[in-house]
């Protein structure tokens, strides 16, 4: 008899079951599926910084997943946001090690449904492109998976999510790099951190307008466009309309039942 277990990671500061509370409960899901919620600090700064969070968040994840693996069980993956990012790190770094353990692991799993990904990679992303790609960066190029079903790995970014879909050269993703080590109880980590950025080789890296007086235009006009791409990120809610916005026919939700329902069938 087959086992099927469903395996959620909730984003920043969630409590179970959090956005992809809809996906856990529903009635399709929890008739075939075993829901687990990984538990960790999911936090971004207090009390942990966002790094330490997702590190805990992956030893977490590859524990349970290791644990509800077998020969006769089906695995399938969500994480919503910083969730996102502990799937993706768990997974491709149980693929890195080729481990036995791990390679069998991986083997088991059918899919992997990421909402709202900081680390999606442009162009990768069910129904139409929303532009950009994931404020972090992605973490390999597109189409680049680390489970042996490639088409059962997905994104879903909405159009003016900033976390999963920041235009490319939006100075925003400059937020990350700065807070990325942020936490009351490391101040001196995260503040190594930031001074190793405050020179000029990184600033004209990272803001080449800076390099020339001409360039101070263009600075300003990226300003502006930054500033009204902020303005509707938090005025909408967008980052939590995953349950709830459509895409290509279906909310990310609808998709991800139907996905495991085709699972259940296959």
């Amino acid at each position: 008899m087959t086992i099927r277990h469903l395996v959620v990671v909730g984003g920043t500061w969630e409590r179970r079951w959090g956005i992809l509370g809809s996906v856990a409960a529903h009635p399709a899901v929890t008739a075939g599926w075993r829901t687990h919620w990984i538990d960790y600090p999911a936090s971004y700064g207090t009390p942990l910084s966002v790094t330490a969070s997702v590190t805990l968040g992956a030893d977490a994840l590859t524990r349970s997943l290791v644990r509800v693996a077998g020969q006769q069980t089906e695995i399938a993956v969500l994480g919503f946001s910083q969730g996102a990012m502990v799937v993706e790190t768990a997974l491709r770094s149980m693929h890195d090690s080729q481990t036995v353990e791990n390679l069998g692991v991986l083997n088991r799993i059918r899919y992997v449904g990421l909402c709202g990904n900081p680390y999606r990679a442009a162009g990768d992303q069910v129904g139409p492109d929303p532009g950009g790609y994931g404020i972090v960066g992605p973490l390999a190029p597109r189409g680049v998976v680390p489970i042996v079903r490639p088409r059962a790995w997905e994104n879903f970014a909405l159009p003016g999510d900033l976390i999963s879909s920041c235009p490319d050269d939006s100075l925003i993703r400059l937020i990350y790099p700065f807070t990325r080590m942020m936490s009351p109880h490391l101040l001196d980590q995260w503040a190594n951190d930031v001074l190793a950025k405050l020179n000029l080789t990184w600033l004209w890296r990272n803001v080449p307008e800076t390099r020339t007086v001409s360039g101070l235009p263009r600075l300003l006009r990226r300003l502006h466009t930054d500033v009204d791409a902020a303005y509707q990120y938090l005025t909408t809610g967008v980052h939590g309309r995953y349950g709830i916005q459509d895409v290509a026919g279906r909310t990310p939700a609808q998709h991800i039942i139907r996905a495991l329902q085709e699972v259940e069938a296959s």
